[in-house]
């Protein structure tokens, strides 16, 4: 399975990307998400090599060493994670659906995902750069949410994300993102994460828009707390 999955940054076809889906033990139709997002997705967005570390670090807790460097090898990731040299974030997406599948057998991949997503924030912020951004925040809700729309731009420069206020309690947080039918509960579970990271309540995430924009998807979320 490794040398048949080990795509990097190279163009696959539709049906590699159906024949690395129907290993993963989900129903038919998470396998054709899962399809549809590697085949779509472009190699222009990449991910800083800490979030590659903070997810193997995840599986390593959850599970244990053995089933983290058998994950690796499914999902044909073969590298040494350096903090902030860029990746390809498809690379990611293949060890994120392997280890939600894994960790959180027989529930929905929005449920491991969002769980999974829980542990992206606090990764960052036990960085250099994340030790600096996250300073002195405190616990206002919507600095918090700023500096996270300032890590997550630095995290994967090919993003787009901007939040501005919504009344007293809440935010509206626009993005253009990779282009996966599973990204509103990454966000969720990556807003939820951050929060608690600063001790701030927990938040209500609510999806208001979502468009498909070329090779990207851009969402609208509410947040409250």
């Amino acid at each position: 399975m490794s040398e048949s999955v080990d795509w990097g940054g190279s163009t696959i076809t539709l049906d590699a990307a159906e024949q690395f889906a129907a290993r993963i033990p989900v129903t038919p139709a998470e396998r054709g998400r899962i399809a549809r997002t590697l085949y779509d997705f472009p190699m222009e967005c990449q991910v800083r090599g800490m979030f590659f570390q903070g997810l193997v670090d995840t599986v390593t807790r959850t599970a244990d060493k053995t089933v983290c460097d058998r994950l690796l090898t499914e999902a044909g990731v073969h590298t040494r994670f350096i903090p902030f040299v860029l990746m390809p974030h498809r690379d990611f997406y293949k060890l994120y659906f392997l280890a939600s599948a894994t960790l959180f057998p027989n529930k929905p991949l929005e449920h491991g995902f969002e769980r999974i997503a829980e542990d992206f924030y606090p990764t960052f912020k036990d960085s250099m750069v994340g030790r600096t951004l996250s300073a002195f925040i405190g616990k206002d809700a919507f600095t918090v949410l700023d500096r996270l729309a300032q890590a997550y731009q630095m995290s994967i420069p090919w993003n787009e994300h901007s939040v501005k206020k919504d009344g007293t309690s809440g935010a509206v947080w626009s993005c253009k993102v990779e282009p996966s039918e599973l990204y509103p509960a990454t966000f969720k579970g990556i807003v939820k994460g951050t929060m608690r990271a600063h001790g701030v309540n927990e938040p209500w995430v609510t999806p208001l828009a979502e468009r498909r924009d070329g090779n990207a998807r851009r969402f609208e979320f509410r947040i409250r707390w």
